[in-house]
C-alpha cells in the first residue's frame, strides 16, 4: 500500500496469500489490516504498522472478494465470489499479545 504523492510504501510489503490477495480492509483504528485471497490461506490479519501476520483464518469457497472490519472493529467479515459471508472475532492487541506470549512459553506440563 502506497502514498501516491511520495510514491513510499505506508506500510511494509507483506506476501500475503499462496495465490494473490483480492481484497485488502484497515481496521478501524488503522493499526490492523484484513486480506482475503483463496484457500487455504482465505483470510490474513496483520499488524499493519510492521507488516507482521498476526493470524491465518480459514474460510470455505475460493476466493474471498470482499473483507471488512465491523464499525467497533469486535468482526471481520469476508465474502466469497459465490456470496458465501464468514464472520469470524476480530480478536484485541490484548488477546493477540497473550495468545503469543502463551505460544512462546510452550504447553504446560
Amino acid at each position: 500500500i502506497w502514498d501516491p504523492s511520495s510514491r513510499q510504501p505506508l506500510i511494509p510489503p507483506v506476501r500475503a496469500h499462496m495465490q494473490a490477495a483480492h481484497a485488502v480492509a484497515f481496521s478501524p483504528d488503522g493499526r490492523r489490516l484484513v486480506t482475503g485471497g483463496g484457500a487455504p490461506d482465505s483470510v490474513k490479519l496483520w499488524d499493519s504498522s510492521t507488516g507482521r501476520e498476526l493470524l491465518t483464518l480459514p474460510g470455505q469457497g475460493s476466493q474471498f472478494s470482499f473483507v471488512a472490519f465491523s464499525p467497533d472493529d469486535r468482526w471481520l467479515a469476508a465474502c466469497s465470489g459465490e456470496g458465501d459471508l464468514h464472520l469470524w472475532h476480530a480478536p484485541s492487541w490484548e488477546e493477540i499479545e497473550a495468545a503469543e506470549k502463551d505460544s512462546k512459553s510452550g504447553p504446560s506440563p
